[in-house]
């Protein structure tokens, strides 16, 4: 018999362990993106969020303050639609 399977314990599962560790930092970079578009949108016409924000809302060219005018922005009674995220 093997030994390994003599200990009783299962074989560690290098593949799936990576992508619970992938699985997590994207849902926590995910979560940090909701975070700061929430703190955007509560400042109102982006004067709060960060720079990364700020950078691509004026790539754009339209701007985030018409974004944030949009009825898509905000879910019933005023909840911005980042927080949901």
């Amino acid at each position: 018999m093997d030994e390994r399977q003599q200990s009783g314990r299962p074989l560690a599962a290098s593949g799936r362990d990576a992508r619970v560790i992938a699985m997590v930092v994207l849902a926590l970079l995910g979560a940090w993106i909701s975070f700061h578009l929430t703190r955007y949108h509560l400042a109102g016409s982006g004067h709060g969020g960060s720079g990364v924000f700020h950078t691509v809302c004026e790539m754009t060219g339209g701007g985030c303050d018409q974004i944030l005018k949009s009825t898509w922005s905000t879910l019933p009674r005023q909840i911005p639609t980042a927080f949901a995220g």
